[in-house]
Formats: structure tokens, C-alpha cells, sequence
């Protein structure tokens, strides 16, 4: 049975990659045959990832994928589809571009014409488009089933009129490859470091203010930075300049072409996380390593308070112009962490395994959903199918 998904893939960003990798982990999982019988033996799922570069997602993932810009494939695909996924991540949204929301929400109709539509891993939002809000609402308040990463997003989707027994509310996907880290070797590095996570197109003015404080927690904590670009392709380049700024010049790794528990080590080995990208802060506290977090009233704002409500400490969340104008100092904030030992390491692991069992939870009663749905519907297919005959054949 073949099951299209859909999301930000094969764009090289780091965290939408680890979301398709969890995705297609639980597709593959025994969970999903679990009660089906010998039906699921035989027929089993076939996902098939609707991508910006086809041939790699194949490559990396060894699933079958079509490029996400081909209409023709596309329709072909959704027609013949017995369910379609969009993905996790922050999709529905007008914040970025409205051409991505109205993306997303076309296929979501379409697929809807054709099979039952899933919503895994979600985060919603923000709509300002009137249009786009009105569309979401409509389209979504269809969907089979629904998970969300987070608490605005669900009491947006109450809002919309999807009914309870389809809503489930967990975390970013990404949570639930907190198992897999036992299986990551950790070397204690050769000299202690912070990991730098920034987005792209940084204004001049907070390019040098970051070379600053960054030169200061070399100088004055013996950290030294590392940039690390989780979406190369919008990250890198900034990353560059502002390592050229400073002296010694710091190294900037990429996520491209890089398996993903390379990049988990690398995360799990630094001594704290300073983030623009909020997979940069979720990877850290699988790890239990403190961060800090940089950027507005955001999608960042929103995780920070989820893992505070799962039992972690108030980290900060610094704004561009704080960091500026040094109102917020990374070499204080570094120290507190440093501070914090042991004692702050255990809360944030703490808190992790709490969202890791919300996750975990959200998760399976996506896949019991998808299983009664697959799985029932083709038995009553059949059936009535084969009712038809003998109905046929006695006339």
C-alpha cells in the first residue's frame, strides 16, 4: 500500500531530513503490522517522498521519490495513493512565504479528493492571510488524524473544529531519536567548545557584536566556537563571514553530506548550544547540553516554554538586538550553564524524556490510526468487492 509524504525534504536542512528519517523509521516499524495480520505480511507500506532532489532523498533513505515540482507526478502520485502524510515541521505557515503555505495546503486538498490526509508532527502557524486561514481551516478540519508538536498548535486546531479523538499533542519528531543516542560514541574533545547554530543574511551590526562576544567566552571561559550550518544553503554563507571576522578563524561544518549521528555527536560533544535553529536546541537537549536560544517571539520561544513545562530549567531566549547591544552576554550566560554542572544537565534530560514519552505517545496513536485506516478500509473493500461477485454470480 503505498503512503505519499510531504514536507521540506531535499533541501539539505538538517532538521527536516532528521524529521523524514523518524518518519520513515516508524513507517517501517512493527508497530505498524501490529493486530493487521497476514495482510500487512503481505502487503506491507510503501512510502514514497514527494522531494527537491529525488535522487538523493532515494539514495539516502532507500525509499522510491518524485520530484515535489512535477505536477504531472504529482497527480499521479496523490490519485493513486491509499494515504498521504504531510509531514513535521513548521509547513502551514505565511511567516517565510505565503507561496509555501499555499504549497502545502493544495496538495493537503487534492490528497484529501483521493484518500484519507495525516498531519504528524506539526507545528501551525502563524497565518496572517485571511485567505490561507480560511483554506487551513477547511482542509485541515478534514484530516484523518493530526499530531502537533506543540500546545499552540493544537488549541489552533480545536479551534478549527478538528474533533479530539483525532488530535494527538507530542513533540518535534526529532524527539524520538532520543533511543538511538546510545548507540552514538562520544569522544571528549580535544579542546572544549561551543556550538553555533545561525541562520542566514545576519545583519552586519550582529555579525560583529557575535565575532566580539564570541572572541570574549574563547578569552575569558576557553570555549571555542564552532559554527555549524543546519541549512547550508541559506546558513553557510553568513557563518563564513562572520568566522573570517575573527582570529583565530573558527571552523564551519555543514550538514550536507553528513549522517545524521555525526551530526548528534557533534551537538552531544559541545559544552553548550547557541541556536537560531530550533533542531540546533532540540539535538542539544536530547544530549542534555544547555543552550541558549537566539531570536524573537518564535517557534524557539514556544519549544523553550515546552521543555520548561516538562521540567526543565527558564533557559534565555536572546533577541538579535540584546546580543547587539550587549545586554545579553554570551560569556555570562556560558558560565551559569558551566555553573549549573551536572545538576542542570540531569533537568534537561529529565525534561527530554518527558517529551520523549508525550512524542512517543502522539506517535503510536498516529500508526493505530493509519493501521485501522489502511488496514480495515482495504478488508471492507475487499469484502464488499466480494460480496459484488457472489451477488453478480447468483443473478
Amino acid at each position: 500500500m503505498k503512503v505519499v509524504i510531504s514536507g521540506y525534504y531535499g533541501f539539505g536542512n538538517l532538521g527536516d531530513e532528521a524529521i523524514l528519517h523518524v518518519l520513515l523509521e516508524e513507517l517501517r516499524s512493527r508497530k505498524l503490522e501490529e493486530e493487521a495480520g497476514a495482510e500487512a505480511e503481505e502487503d506491507g507500506i510503501e512510502p514514497v517522498v514527494l522531494s527537491a532532489a529525488p535522487r538523493e532523498t532515494a539514495r539516502l533513505y532507500g525509499v522510491r521519490a518524485v520530484d515535489r515540482w512535477n505536477l504531472r507526478e504529482l497527480r499521479r502520485e496523490l490519485r493513486t495513493a491509499d494515504a498521504f502524510i504531510s509531514g513535521g515541521g513548521g509547513l502551514l505557515q505565511d511567516e517565510t512565504s505565503r507561496r509555501s503555505a499555499l504549497y502545502y495546503l493544495a496538495l493537503l486538498a487534492y490528497a484529501r479528493r483521493h484518500g484519507p490526509v495525516y498531519l504528524v508532527g506539526q507545528g501551525l502557524g502563524p497565518l496572517r492571510s485571511r485567505f490561507l486561514t480560511a483554506w487551513a481551516r477547511r482542509v485541515v478540519s478534514k484530516a484523518a488524524f493530526a499530531t502537533v508538536r506543540d500546545e499552540p498548535s493544537e488549541k489552533l486546531l480545536r479551534l478549527w473544529g478538528l474533533p479530539e479523538e483525532r488530535l494527538a499533542r507530542g513533540g518535534d519528531l526529532t524527539l524520538l531519536l532520543q533511543p538511538k543516542l546510545a548507540e552514538i560514541a562520544r569522544e571528549d574533545p580535544e579542546k572544549p567548545y561551543v556550538l553555533v547554530a545561525l541562520r542566514g543574511d545576519l545583519p552586519d551590526d550582529l555579525q560583529e557584536a557575535l565575532a566580539q562576544q564570541l572572541e570574549h567566552v574563547r578569552k575569558e571561559l576557553g570555549l571555542h566556537p564552532i559554527f555549524f550550518a543546519f541549512h547550508p544553503a541559506e546558513d553557510r554563507e553568513a557563518m563564513e563571514e562572520l568566522a573570517a571576522r575573527m582570529v583565530p578563524r573558527p571552523p564551519v561544518l555543514q550538514a550536507e553530506g553528513v549522517p545524521l549521528c555525526e551530526a548528534l555527536r557533534a551537538v552531544g560533544g559541545a559544552r553548550a548550544v547557541v541556536g537560531m535553529r530550533l533542531h540546533a536546541l532540540i539535538f542539544a537537549l536530547l544530549w542534555g547540553v544547555p543552550f541558549l536560544a537566539v531570536g524573537g517571539p518564535t517557534k524557539l520561544e514556544t519549544f523553550l516554554r515546552q521543555a520548561e513545562r516538562a521540567g526543565a530549567p527558564a533557559l534565555p531566549c536572546a533577541t538579535p538586538e540584546q546580543i547587539v547591544s550587549f545586554e545579553v552576554e554570551l560569556a555570562a550566560v556560558l558560565e551559569d550553564f558551566r555553573r549549573g554542572g551536572e545538576a542542570l544537565r540531569e533537568r534537561l534530560r529529565s525534561a527530554r524524556d518527558t517529551l520523549y514519552r508525550q512524542t512517543r505517545r502522539a506517535m503510536d496513536a498516529f500508526l493505530r490510526r493509519l493501521r485501522e485506516d489502511l488496514y480495515h478500509g482495504r478488508g471492507e473493500a475487499a469484502k464488499e468487492k466480494s460480496q459484488s461477485k457472489s451477488e453478480s454470480g447468483a443473478s
